[in-house]
């Protein structure tokens, strides 16, 4: 609505039912630019990490066949959960962001685990022992996601629940393209690599022998002076520098200690967390509205709240017995009575009309509850065969027109059919806190609850969103227990070992812990959009645990060697999942919209937090309390796709005279 207003006097500062929504939509399409800057950031970092100097080694084409997969389950999870009847919300706007983050994180992996394998061994054997063990990884993360979505979805806040949809049928969408779609141009991708094929030409012809380095071998050559190592240079600084370096006892113990002084301050913070939402929050900081509610808040914002005493149709509620009548002013003084109503602001139809009815009637024309003429107005009520008449009568005069609005009729033309509905009005005594206003609204219910009138309620607007406050913390604790019991029964059963899971468990817990304390640090309340994220931060946090806890399961040799062996072989694909992923979300931080903020510092804390214990602590942990090495058959052969050897079983002592494979020796 345009408002046309220019007087050097008065200013106008209109608002209107629809203005928030008009503005939230407005906000969402504005940060439209840079919803694509952070697709295209994710993007370009992806075929930056594909990418090698060697044109054979190179997997630009991969990465951008593993983006299409990612774009394809975000069409899937629109596509199919709108088809089934759910809307899309504001909320569920950030979807893209995360579907793609997941879906990158997962071809890092994917890619990560090819590379490892043997160059020489067929690509059908490559293929095999990628999936044999980044496969297993992908499964637990994806599964653990789908499960926390899919529980979530039961809950009783409906922009949770249909985020939550949204987002099981993408997750799932995306592990099945990623193990079909994108495994299969893998296989596609392992065959150019055997023929000696470049990268961005793979239907060119092999690669003479002597081009080691250049762009797709177009120029011979060109890039040997900048050749990363054969490994990766991410991949040889955990092999060579931090691997080790979280393997000393030193560093182990103050690793252990910063974390729980950190989860100590996190949890003290988090239970400072209050439950808070405004709706102009919905609105961005530079818009006009912005100005009409600071001058609400100024000049009115410590004015009562209007609220409804709503009685049933005289289907049910017969207003013009007198037993009816009498029940009326019970509902009214009741209303009176309860300590958060303002006692002089109860507007009574039924009082008006009894009023207008001694003045304009007469006393001898009105009865009493004891029957004959009332002594008193207080006495006082109508004969039930004028009630409706009357009432009409009333609400059309001069009089009682203030309380036509009071009163629905079934037929207006026909007011012997009675109504369809009334009301009592009331406001409620100004309040501030989020706990004062959910008893107010429960005080009055039970006000109204203890007239016995079957059908009646309270209602005032603000109570949308009281209900919300009310519900909110339940909500959260029960969709976070859910989805935090159903991701340690995932992971225990593909892991198959309890005491690995439960020290994945603790990396998630204690990431929550932090997420939740950095949102009191960072001025976030408990709200419908915080939740959400909350809730996907348990799958994330499982993502960047779970890809360490099954390499170091399945690796061989100490504890030690193992945990080097485990942050060596996926430390690169969780740093570059998370990098991306934040990334993406960086461009955001930026934004007018409140959603947008939100979801940039929670996936902020997320990313980093998420890493720190995934690759700092659980490591640690692992050193320090993990299991044993699983026994299996076969240790001493290795297989053509490319697992590293068995590590003859020495006491844990002599750890320093050996060393993981492919790791350098430490000094005893």
């Amino acid at each position: 609505i345009a408002v046309e207003w220019e007087s050097p006097l008065v200013d106008a500062y209109p608002n209107t039912a629809g203005a928030i929504e008009r503005e939230l939509s407005g906000n969402i399409s504005g940060d439209v630019i840079k919803i694509n800057i952070g697709f295209i950031l994710i993007g370009a970092y992806a075929l930056a990490v594909f990418f090698k100097f060697d044109p054979r080694r190179s997997r630009s084409a991969l990465a951008i066949a593993g983006l299409v997969s990612c774009a394809l389950s975000v069409g899937v999870a629109y596509g199919f959960t709108t088809l089934i009847g759910y809307e899309v919300n504001p909320v569920v706007t950030v979807l893209p962001f995360i579907l793609l983050g997941i879906g990158v994180d997962d071809m890092f992996v994917l890619e990560q685990a090819l590379s490892a394998t043997d160059k020489t061994a067929p690509p059908a054997e490559r293929m095999a022992a990628c999936m044999g063990s980044a496969g297993v990884s992908i499964t637990v993360t994806s599964l653990t996601d789908l499960v926390a979505f899919a529980l979530g979805s039961t809950s009783s806040l409906p922009a949770l629940a249909a985020f939550c949809c949204f987002a099981t049928i993408g997750i799932t969408a995306d592990y099945l393209l990623q193990i079909s779609f994108f495994a299969g141009w893998m296989a596609l991708d392992a065959h150019r690599e055997a023929a000696g094929k470049p990268d961005c030409c793979p239907c060119c012809g092999p690669l003479d022998p002597s081009v080691e380095s250049g762009c797709c071998g177009c120029f011979a050559n060109s890039c040997a002076a900048v050749k990363a190592p054969e490994e990766g240079l991410l991949r040889s600084v955990l092999r060579r520098h931090y691997a080790p370096a979280l393997a000393r006892k030193p560093v182990q113990v103050a690793v252990v200690v910063c974390m729980a002084v950190w989860a100590a301050v996190c949890g003290w913070q988090a239970s400072k967390l209050s439950v808070d939402f405004e709706y102009r929050w919905f609105v961005g900081d530079d818009a006009v509205l912005q100005r009409t509610f600071d001058v609400e808040d100024e000049y009115f914002g410590g004015l009562p709240l209007d609220v409804n005493l709503v009685t049933p149709s005289s289907a049910a509620f017969d207003y013009s017995a007198v037993s009816s009548q009498l029940l009326l002013e019970q509902l009214a003084v009741a209303a009176e009575t309860d300590p958060w109503v303002d006692r002089s602001s109860l507007v009574s139809f039924q009082r008006a009309l009894l009023a207008w009815a001694w003045a304009a009637k007469g006393s001898a024309s009105l009865e009493s509850a004891a029957g004959g003429p009332p002594s008193s107005l207080a006495d006082a009520l109508l004969p039930p065969a004028d009630y409706y008449s009357w009432l009409n009568e009333f609400v059309t005069a001069s009089e009682g027109g203030a309380f036509a609005r009071d009163v629905l009729w079934v037929d207006a033309a026909a007011p012997g059919q009675g109504l369809s509905a009334a009301r009592l009005r009331a406001t409620q005594l100004p309040l501030t806190e989020a706990a004062d206003e959910i008893d107010a609204m429960d005080s009055l219910r039970a006000s109204v609850a203890s007239v016995p009138i079957e059908g009646a309620y309270a209602y005032g607007f603000q109570y949308l969103y009281y209900e919300q406050y009310k519900v909110i913390q339940r909500e959260m604790l029960t969709n976070l227990g859910l989805a935090i019991a159903a991701v340690f029964v995932i992971v225990l059963l593909i892991l198959a070992e309890l005491r690995t899971t439960l020290l994945v468990m603790l990396c998630v817990l204690l990431t929550d812990v932090s997420i939740l304390g950095v949102m009191q640090m960072w001025g976030l309340t408990i709200d419908s959009v915080s939740v959400v994220n909350l809730v996907l931060a348990i799958g994330l946090a499982v993502d960047y645990s779970a890809h360490v806890a099954h390499a170091f399961v399945i690796a061989k040799g100490t504890h030690t060697e193992r945990m080097q062996s485990a942050v060596s072989e996926m430390g690169t694909a969780v740093i570059h999942g998370a990098f991306s992923t934040f990334l993406a979300v960086l461009v955001l931080s930026a934004s007018q919209s409140y959603i947008f903020r939100v979801f940039f510092k929670q996936f902020f804390s997320i990313s980093v937090f998420g890493v720190a214990h995934g690759l700092l602590l659980l490591p640690v942990l692992l050193v320090l309390v993990g299991p044993p090495e699983m026994p299996s058959d076969g240790d001493a052969e290795e297989p053509k796709g490319g697992y590293p050897p068995a590590v003859p079983d020495v006491p844990e002592t002599q750890a320093s005279a050996r060393v993981a494979p492919g790791l350098p020796a430490q000094k005893a």
